[in-house]
């Protein structure tokens, strides 16, 4: 049997190379090969967005859905949240975090206010080793008085 060098490796006692190497992937030493090498990742053509028939003037109601998210170590926890930025503000305020479930699913907001309101989507998922989170802020809209 040939020499194969595997100092590289963690030293973790009844582990065969295939089981070490994964080891070493989750600690993100040798990528690919462990839990890690499965990415959280938006949907391709599924991220948050508004409905068309919105009218955004204050006091009106809009809709807007959710992003839909692939991969991730369960169990991935799927979020939403609003921000509103008022008008001559530069800061956001952040609506409280709502779950969700991994779809577009339809969500409301109600303009209160002249200024930028955006959707924030999250997916955060842990894989032992690490926690990751995705973000998409989608496009900005900007209520104005009617």
């Amino acid at each position: 049997m040939p020499y194969i060098n595997t100092t590289f490796l963690p030293k973790t006692n009844g582990l065969v190379f295939a089981d070490r190497l994964a080891a070493r992937s989750d600690k993100g030493r040798v990528f690919g090969l462990g839990r890690s090498a499965i990415p959280l990742a938006f949907a391709t053509g599924q991220g948050s967005t508004w409905v068309n028939t919105n009218v955004y003037e204050v006091g009106q109601t809009i809709q807007g859905k959710t992003t839909k998210y692939t991969g991730g170590v369960q169990p991935v926890t799927y979020r939403y949240r609003f921000q509103f930025r008022a008008t001559g503000s530069n800061s956001w305020v952040s609506d409280p975090w709502t779950t969700t479930t991994n779809a577009t699913n339809l969500i409301t907001y109600t303009l209160t206010e002249p200024g930028r309101v955006r959707i924030q989507s999250q997916a955060i998922d842990a894989d032992g080793i690490q926690i990751r989170r995705v973000n998409l802020f989608k496009t900005v809209i900007n209520p104005t008085t009617p």
